[in-house]
C-alpha cells in the first residue's frame, strides 16, 4: 500500500540479504488492522482517518487495515536497521526468505493487489455513499418483513386470546379445594379455562405454589398442575402432576400458558416453574405437554431463564452460562406444531460476559410427522 518503490532485486543468493539495495519500504509505514464499517458511524470514522496526511486505508484478503505512514526512528539514512540485532520480533518474521517463509520482507513479495484502496476521503466517499445507500435499502426490507411477521404473530395471539380466560374466583377456590390445597397456603396461581380435548367444551387447567405446611427448606414450598374436565358441577381430572416432588422439592413460581401451537384448535400446555435447588444458579424451567391419543405427555422440557455464572464452584466451566429462551410462535405454527422454535438470546458464555449478546434461533421436535 505504502507509495515507496518497491526496487527489482539486483543480489546474488549466495551473498546474502541485498540490505544495500532495499528501499526499507517496510520501514517506513505500520498498518492496524481495523473492523469493517458496517453503520454510518463506522464510516464517517473511516472518513475521519482519511481526512488526516499520511493515512491510508486499505482492504486485503476481506481484512481493513488503517496504514499510518512513518518511517521508523532507527532507519539510517543509507535504509539500514539501527538496531537489526534488536529489532521487533515482526521484522524479523518479514525479513530473508526461504521455502518455509510465508511472509518475507516486501522487498521480496509479489503481493500488491488490494481488494480495496483509499487514498484520501473522497476516495473513499466514493465508495461509502453506494454502499450506505444499499445498507438502508436492506434494513428497509428487513423492517417490512419484521412488520409482516408481528401483524402474523398478533393474529396468532389474538386467537389464543379468545380461546383462553381466567376462571371465574370460585372457579379457583373449586379447583383449590378440589387439590386439597387451602386458601390461605396459595402462595400464587394460574388458573385458565380453554380447549385442551378435542370438542366444544373447554376445560379447566391450574398450577398452584403453596405452603405445604412442612418446615423443611427443600419441601416447604410445592407446585402442582391439575387439568379437569367439567361434568356438571363435578370437576374430573384428565392430567395431574405433582412438580415439587418430581423435582425432589425446591421449586416455586409456577405458572401456565395455554397456547395452540399447531392450530388445530385444541391448547398444548406450557408449565412454567422456578428450580430452587442450587441458591447459584437462577434456572426457569418450561415443560410443553402436548396431548397424543387419550393421554399427555412432556413433549419438551428446559430452561428458559437460566444464569449459572455466579456457581464457580458448582458447575463446569463450560455450562456457567446465562441466556433467554422465547418462544417463536409464529415459526412453530409453521410447522403444525411438529418443531418447536425459540429465540435463543446468550448473555454469557462460560462465565464470561459476551460484549452484545448474541441471539441464535434453536429448533426441537415436538411432535410425530404426520403421514
Amino acid at each position: 500500500m505504502s507509495d515507496i518503490p518497491l526496487l527489482m532485486p539486483r543480489f546474488d543468493p549466495l551473498q546474502g540479504p541485498p540490505c544495500h539495495d532495499c528501499t526499507a519500504r517496510c520501514c517506513r509505514y505500520f498498518a492496524l488492522e481495523i473492523d469493517r464499517p458496517a453503520t454510518p458511524r463506522d464510516h464517517d470514522h473511516i472518513r475521519w482517518y482519511l481526512l488526516h496526511e499520511h493515512i491510508a486505508v486499505w482492504v486485503q484478503e476481506g481484512s481493513w487495515f488503517l496504514e499510518i505512514r512513518t518511517p521508523c526512528r532507527h532507519l539510517l539514512a543509507d535504509n539500514r536497521c539501527g538496531i537489526y540485532d534488536a529489532r521487533p520480533q515482526i521484522c524479523r518474521e518479514h525479513g530473508w526468505p526461504d521455502k518455509n517463509d510465508e511472509h518475507p520482507c516486501e522487498y521480496f513479495s509479489s503481493e500488491g493487489g488490494f481488494d480495496l484502496s483509499f487514498e484520501s476521503a473522497e476516495e473513499f466517499d466514493r465508495w461509502s455513499i453506494p454502499e450506505l445507500n444499499r445498507r438502508e435499502e436492506r434494513l428497509a426490507r428487513r423492517r417490512e418483513r419484521s412488520q409482516r411477521k408481528r401483524a402474523v404473530l398478533a393474529s396468532i395471539l389474538a386467537a389464543v386470546a379468545l380461546a383462553v380466560r381466567p376462571a371465574a374466583a370460585d372457579t379457583a377456590t373449586e379447583v383449590f379445594k378440589k387439590m386439597g390445597i387451602k386458601v390461605g397456603d396459595v402462595m400464587n396461581s394460574s388458573v385458565l379455562t380453554g380447549r385442551v380435548l378435542p370438542g366444544e367444551e373447554k376445560q379447566t387447567v391450574a398450577v398452584v405454589t403453596y405452603l405445604t405446611g412442612k418446615k423443611d427448606e427443600a419441601n416447604a414450598l410445592g407446585v402442582r398442575l391439575e387439568a379437569y374436565r367439567g361434568e356438571g358441577t363435578t370437576l374430573t381430572s384428565i392430567y395431574s402432576r405433582d412438580v415439587g416432588k418430581e423435582n425432589g422439592g425446591y421449586v416455586g413460581r409456577g405458572e401456565i400458558a395455554l397456547v395452540d401451537l399447531d392450530g388445530d384448535g385444541v391448547n398444548e400446555i406450557g408449565l412454567y416453574y422456578d428450580n430452587l435447588k442450587n441458591s447459584l444458579i437462577s434456572e426457569r424451567k418450561l415443560d410443553v405437554i402436548v396431548r397424543e391419543g387419550d393421554a399427555f405427555r412432556i413433549a419438551w422440557s428446559g430452561p428458559v431463564e437460566y444464569d449459572a455464572t455466579r456457581a464457580a464452584r458448582d458447575v463446569p466451566q463450560e455450562r456457567r452460562d446465562r441466556y433467554l429462551r422465547k418462544l417463536d410462535l409464529a415459526a412453530t405454527r409453521k410447522t403444525r406444531g411438529v418443531t418447536l422454535f425459540f429465540t435463543k438470546t446468550v448473555v454469557a458464555v462460560a462465565g464470561e460476559r459476551l460484549q452484545q449478546p448474541r441471539q441464535v434461533q434453536e429448533t426441537f421436535a415436538l411432535k410425530p410427522q404426520a403421514p
